[in-house]
């Protein structure tokens, strides 16, 4: 199995507090996606943005198939998506050994980047300590395992009131979860849709710096 193709920022200066930042796109989109604000993200970090393997249409991919029944419910191809998580997990062991550093990466996952961002990061949290999840949602049909060390992960949780895509409804589902297991979360709404709005991206900012 080979890593993920991706885009690379190194960081200003290396230092001992230097992380590797993951950036992981939504359904339909690519890896320059969200690669565009990488200039505004921590300059002493390594920003990595991932293409998912799965090609739609040009300049198109997706972690996982979306269907649609006839009673208009969306099915989620697990098998791809569990095949996804193992190349991501691939892609982060392999960056993590060619710059000596562990232990210190975040996922940045918008949508289905999201949804695939809590599963990596749940069932490996000796590997993720920060997740910041943008209009997901925790699907537990997924092939992982929570972890009960998954209480260290500081998390950034985010969703538009009026996303259609995406139900808030959804996260806030995945949030009893989470407390019901012991973990402290908070989700930040926004005045938005399926997207990220100026305010959104400022929260998000100011957690990853501090």
């Amino acid at each position: 199995m080979q890593i993920l193709k991706t885009l690379i920022k190194n960081p200003l200066k290396k230092t001992k507090n230097t992380g590797l930042i993951f950036l992981i796109h939504g359904y339909g989109s690519n890896e320059k996606d969200l690669f565009s604000f990488s200039d505004l993200l921590p300059s002493n970090d390594y920003i990595i943005a991932l293409r998912a393997p799965i090609l739609l249409d040009y300049d198109s991919f997706s972690w996982y198939d979306i269907n649609i029944d006839n009673q208009f419910q969306k099915k989620t191809n697990i098998s791809q998506a569990n095949e996804s998580i193992k190349m991501i997990l691939k892609t982060i062991n392999y960056f993590n050994d060619k710059f000596s550093i562990y232990g210190m990466n975040t996922l940045i996952g918008f949508s289905q980047g999201a949804i695939l961002s809590w599963a990596i990061g749940l069932g490996n949290p000796h590997i993720v300590n920060r997740i910041a999840a943008l209009s997901g949602f925790i699907n537990t049909d997924f092939n992982f395992n929570f972890n009960s060390k998954s209480n260290k992960i500081k998390f950034f949780i985010s969703h538009g009131i009026y996303d259609p895509i995406i139900p808030i409804s959804y996260i806030k589902e995945s949030l009893k979860f989470l407390k019901e297991k012991g973990l402290n979360v908070f989700l930040n709404e926004y005045k938005e849709g399926h997207g990220i709005s100026k305010e959104n991206f400022e929260d998000l900012l100011n957690w990853l710096n501090n």
